[in-house]
Formats: structure tokens, C-alpha cells, sequence
């Protein structure tokens, strides 16, 4: 969602303040949670390694999700976290 993107990169610049110089690893990048999209990311996001390609179908599941549901800056929504 493009209207929403200035807070996305807000809110991710903030979070990877804190593993600013740091190596991900081979393969990796850093992600973060929660997400950079919500009003919860941010500073105090918790901030992991991850696989690229992990976050990139993460990725376009969050686009697809915002999109499809007609979701805006601000609308509520439930996050199940399966391991």
C-alpha cells in the first residue's frame, strides 16, 4: 500500500538501527517483528536474522493480505504466530 509506505520505512530504518554493521549471515537479512507496516513496529521491534527467501514470500503474503482485505493505516487485525 503505497500511502502507508513512508511509515514502512520509517519504522524499519528504526528498527534495524540496533543491528546497524552487523552480518545477517550467508543467505540472510534482517527481519523484523512486529512488522514494519503497523504502528507497533519500529524501535522496539524485536529485529532476527532470517532467509531472504523466507521474507520474500512473507512479503507478498503481507501485500496480499493488506490488499485483498482492504486493510489502512490503522485497521486492526489478529497475527497467529505458528512455529
Amino acid at each position: 500500500n503505497t500511502k502507508n509506505r513512508p511509515l514502512y520505512d520509517v519504522q524499519r530504518v528504526s528498527a534495524l538501527k540496533k543491528v546497524r554493521g552487523k552480518d545477517p549471515g550467508a543467505g540472510n537479512s534482517w527481519d523484523e517483528y512486529p512488522f514494519a507496516s503497523t504502528f507497533e513496529g519500529g524501535a522496539d521491534a524485536d529485529v532476527q536474522a532470517a532467509p531472504v527467501s523466507e521474507q520474500s514470500r512473507q512479503a507478498v503474503k503481507h501485500r496480499t493480505f493488506y490488499r485483498d482485505n482492504r486493510m489502512r493505516m490503522g485497521d486492526p487485525f489478529f497475527v497467529r504466530v505458528i512455529p
